[in-house]
């Protein structure tokens, strides 16, 4: 199947909150994830990096931080600072909307866990929605019987991401055509895909009179999706040869000393502005030393099965 050269997962997906230090605590204190790593102010401002690198204001300043979410799921949170920054995140049928949904075991399981923090919620069939404090939409899930889908086991694991996009072919068409996806289920505003070994992903047509603008990754509600790959810089070669995508500056090595030390990267976006991004963090990297919590991955392979 058509993907990017040496891509082994989805290594993680990635959110910009209003404020990390909340982020991190619902993540931890509600969903029980374990925050692996912290980095920044990343910055560049005497120079156009930012813009180059990451399709930001050049004046733009993150925080960032790397969790692991359940079993399967590498969870990247941004705190943005930038001179242009929209600070209304979109709505889940506005372009730009997504969505997190957790398979549990029992719903009135999860409606209690959820009530003892503090977090209300709302029942409709077999899913429970809730939203974190700054308005992150998610769902609680009994999993569903679809031929394909990949089932991580347990409660409380990610099940499938979902984003909201302009136009549901076209965005069909890349993933399955370009980086590997697997066509699961199709509707005519939906769409199912396998993405690699363990990520679910949902695709849903934005309505008419939906706000279409994309945020950025500066924005409140701006987002991203990343492949681990082994060879970056055949997987930007690749990127770079197909009509409509977009590979952002160079292939980057971190050789700060920090958490990542070693780690290669670069963003890319999609012919409809999906942002992505490509990475290789080799074994042994420097956070290790201070937490027995470790990143998903790197599958051993590329498989939809």
């Amino acid at each position: 199947m058509p993907g990017i050269p040496t891509a082994r997962n989805v290594d993680h997906i990635a959110y910009t909150v209003p404020d990390l230090d909340q982020a991190d605590k619902f993540f931890t204190d509600v969903l029980g994830a374990q925050v692996l790593y912290r980095l920044g102010p990343v910055q560049e401002p005497d120079t156009d990096w930012m813009a180059v690198q990451l399709d930001v204001h050049p004046r733009a300043s993150a925080q960032i931080s790397l969790l692991r979410l359940g079993e399967v799921t590498n969870l990247e949170l941004f705190e943005y600072t930038a001179p242009d920054q929209q600070t209304v995140p979109p709505e889940s049928t506005d372009v730009g909307g997504y969505h997190i949904i957790f398979d549990v075991a029992s719903l009135d399981d999860a409606a209690a866990h959820l009530a003892r923090h503090g977090v209300a919620t709302s029942r409709r069939g077999d899913s429970l929605f809730f939203t974190s404090p700054w308005g992150m939409a998610f769902e609680a899930r009994l999993a569903p019987q679809v031929d394909g889908l990949f089932r991580p086991g347990g409660s409380w694991n990610v099940s499938q991401v979902r984003y909201t996009v302009a136009d549901l072919a076209t965005c069909v068409g890349y993933f399955t055509e370009h980086l590997g996806a697997r066509l699961l289920q199709r509707d005519p505003d939906r769409a199912l895909l396998r993405l690699g070994p363990v990520t679910n992903l949902e695709l849903r047509q934005c309505p008419p009179g939906a706000r279409t603008r994309r945020p950025r990754n500066s924005d409140i509600g701006g987002h991203h999706l990343a492949f681990h790959a082994e060879d970056v810089d055949a997987a930007a070669a690749y990127l770079r040869g197909l009509p409509g995508f977009r590979v952002l500056g160079d292939v980057q090595l971190i050789e700060d000393g920090g958490p990542i030390h070693g780690d290669r990267w670069f963003y890319f976006t999609a012919p409809d502005g999906f942002q992505l991004e490509v990475l290789n963090m080799p074994p042994g990297m420097p956070y290790e030393q201070f937490t027995s919590a470790r990143r998903f991955g790197p599958a051993a392979e590329w498989t939809n099965d």
